[in-house]
């Protein structure tokens, strides 16, 4: 049967059904048309309406639907069920219209993008920017969701997925998503099959099942079945393998290995770090060896600010010079192993809730990372350091002096993330601590975004915060001879 024939074969069943003509195989037969076919069904929907309509509208003007029913019969048997339809059927029809009108309606928004999933329970979440709603029970459009920390579910129609912070992932349709960070678990409820998981490096089809996939920022894969199977297609190869409760996988960039469930499962940091077996991860912190930190205040001489667990930085104005700050971090890269050589590197810093000054009034700041190139200046007091006996300035103590610092990189703080984690990584940090020649190296904080009075002082934690982390180092580094300090 083709096309048309099918249309004419749906409209010949849909109208005996209206009319009370059809039988109930063709009452069955209307029932597989509408729920075989998107098209369909929408059509069948419309033209309710529209009947619904036009017959409730009828039912308003006085006698019309009396006189035409008893004009079509000729015998009182025949009269009554056509007054118990009158009475009935067509509020009965206009009440399961407008339960299917609202279902296909539902249906209808999710498969045009209108909005994919909605957000389920969450709880103790931190949001990344986003355009997205986060509340519960938000309605979520095609979109990117990051999820900093915390656990939220997103209920697509028969599937909820579990978000793990810190995670990233794409809505991309009601029946796919793309997971480019983190850990995700899925579960499918019944006529869910089908459900489309994609990550950086595999495509998994859920076929009934309960799964979880954890994301590297590496792009690899780890597919973990609880429940049921899973198809994984390999996209470096093309390759299509099966997942079950017994056989766990790992997709990487390249490869595709087994895996012993979770005793092969390794943390973010140990690949993104150190790539490969010959390396391995070392973080030297300001508080280990000759390390150290503080912060600077323009205006202030000797103001002790070593001695606090939060070191600041702000840009102001010039007139409002006093809320200037600059942070100073000192590693002392003698811990390394005699021979060693530094192959990845990564500075971290926890921000911490300075205190000071108002949110309100911040816009989304960007803090640069300087290293400072004059070694002869390496040797500073966090005791007594202050903003005019600082290094890496000009003469007039007023900005930083290109030619003795270089910038190694950048990163935004918005004003609802400033106790989040920052990094700057690369090429160009790499570099700065391989030209070291005297065992430390010194790096300077500076706000770039200028924040007019009182507005926030944002913070990190020093190495004299209780609880937080400090600023640290973390190195890929090969060695040949045993480590003399082990990974914090």
């Amino acid at each position: 049967m083709n096309e048309q024939e099918s249309w004419a074969r749906y409209r010949e069943l849909r109208d005996k059904v209206l009319d009370q003509r059809a039988d109930d195989a063709e009452v069955a037969e209307l029932e597989r048309w509408i729920l075989a076919d998107d098209t369909i069904k929408r059509d069948y929907v419309e033209y309710m309406h529209q009947e619904s309509a036009l017959n409730l509208q009828a039912d308003r003007v006085p006698g019309r639907v009396h006189t035409s029913f008893f004009l079509e019969s000729d015998s009182r048997m025949s009269r009554a069920p056509q007054r118990l339809r009158s009475r009935w059927y067509y509020p009965v029809l206009a009440a399961s219209f407008l339960l299917a009108f609202a279902t296909a309606f539902t249906l209808y928004l999710q498969r045009a993008g209108h909005f994919v999933a909605t957000m389920g329970l969450t709880e103790n979440c931190h949001w990344g920017a986003s355009d997205m709603p986060t509340m519960e029970g938000a309605s979520l459009t095609r979109g990117q969701l990051t999820l900093v920390s915390g656990i939220a579910v997103l209920k697509f129609p028969l599937v909820d997925v579990t978000l793990e912070g810190p995670a990233s992932v794409d809505l991309v349709s009601s029946e796919r998503c793309l997971v480019r960070l983190g850990r995700v678990f899925a579960k499918v409820h019944p006529g869910g099959e089908g459900f489309v998981i994609e990550t950086p490096t595999a495509t998994l089809t859920d076929r009934g099942t309960v799964f979880g996939v954890n994301v590297t920022s590496e792009g690899t894969s780890d597919i973990n079945v609880i429940e049921g199977l899973v198809d994984a297609k390999h996209l470096a190869t093309g390759k299509m393998v099966a997942v079950t409760t017994q056989s766990p996988l790992r997709m990487s960039r390249s490869t595709i290995e087994s895996m012993d469930h979770f005793a092969d499962a390794t943390p973010f940091e140990s690949e993104t770090i150190a790539k490969s077996d010959s390396l391995r991860l070392m973080q030297i912190s300001t508080a280990v060896g000759n390390g150290r930190d503080a912060y600077v205040i323009a205006g202030k001489e000797r103001p002790n600010t070593g001695n606090v667990g939060v070191i600041l930085v702000k840009e102001s104005l010039v007139q409002e010079g006093v809320w200037r700050r600059r942070a100073y971090l000192h590693f002392d890269l003698s811990l390394l192993p005699p021979g060693s050589n530094i192959r990845t590197a990564k500075l971290q810093l926890q921000g911490a809730a300075s205190g000071i000054g108002y949110l309100a009034m911040t816009p989304t700041t960007t803090v640069a990372v300087y290293g400072l190139t004059d070694e002869s200046a390496e040797i500073w007091d966090e005791d007594t350091i202050d903003w005019n006996e600082s290094p890496g300035l000009f003469a007039d103590h007023s900005q930083l002096d290109p030619a003795k610092t270089r910038l190694l990189g950048k990163f935004d703080i918005s004003s609802s993330a400033v106790t989040d984690t920052f990094e700057i990584k690369g090429e160009t940090l790499l570099n700065f601590l391989l030209d070291d020649t005297n065992g430390g190296v010194t790096l300077v904080i500076v706000s770039e975004t200028i924040g007019e009075g009182e507005s926030y002082v944002h913070g990190f934690a020093s190495k004299r915060h209780p609880t937080l982390a400090p600023p640290v180092l973390r190195l890929g580094v090969s060695v040949d001879a045993p480590l003399l300090i082990p990974p914090r």
